[in-house]
């Protein structure tokens, strides 16, 4: 795989040194193993991923160990001279460094695998990138500066959590009768 700065018309090819004298770049590989792999061989797989990345030049950064997830939609594969249509896999991935002329063949070994039901590689960065979660924050806080939002116009800005709270000091007597009320016998 050629960076796309060396891309230029068909009739104009430079000349490009070999693909391993380029700088190493990052790179992320998604995958699905099929859920026929018995669990205690998953590692086993795992290994056959790395040794390959590795055997290219490439080093892995960071990885998370395939786990059986639903998949989204039903997936066909060729296992064994059998078709199989799967809707569960172990799924998992793995980030790693290579020079971007052995990316290429590490596709093409992915696509002859065939206990790997689907796989895809994708440029990434060395850093770890964290989605972000609204669960996380509070309720009226703007994800991007932090603050307080302002209420839209016409609109009562809802009470926090917090002030809630303080308003709700309850004695132990009426939070007996409140029990009692709601417990049908």
């Amino acid at each position: 795989m050629v960076p796309l700065s060396y891309m230029v018309s068909p009739e104009k090819k430079p000349e490009i040194a070999d693909s391993d004298d380029f700088d190493p770049m990052v790179y992320e590989v998604s995958f699905w193993l099929a859920p026929l792999i018995p669990e205690e061989d998953i590692s086993r797989h795992v290994s056959e991923i790395k040794e390959e990345i590795e055997q290219r030049g490439g080093k892995i950064i960071t990885e998370e160990f395939p786990k059986m997830k639903n998949i989204a939609y039903p997936m066909q594969g060729i296992i064994e001279g059998k078709k199989h249509l799967f809707t569960t896999g172990y799924f998992g991935w793995m980030k790693f460094e290579i020079a971007p002329g052995s990316v290429a063949e590490l596709a093409k070994w992915f696509k002859e695998q065939s206990r790997i039901i689907r796989h895809l590689i994708i440029t990434t960065v060395r850093e770890n990138t964290l989605m972000w979660k609204p669960s996380l924050l509070k309720r009226d806080e703007d994800p991007i500066k932090g603050k307080d939002k302002k209420a839209p116009s016409g609109r009562k800005k809802q009470p926090s959590v917090e002030k809630e709270k303080e308003d709700a000091v309850i004695t132990d007597e009426e939070l007996d009768k409140t029990i009692d009320e709601l417990v049908v016998e």
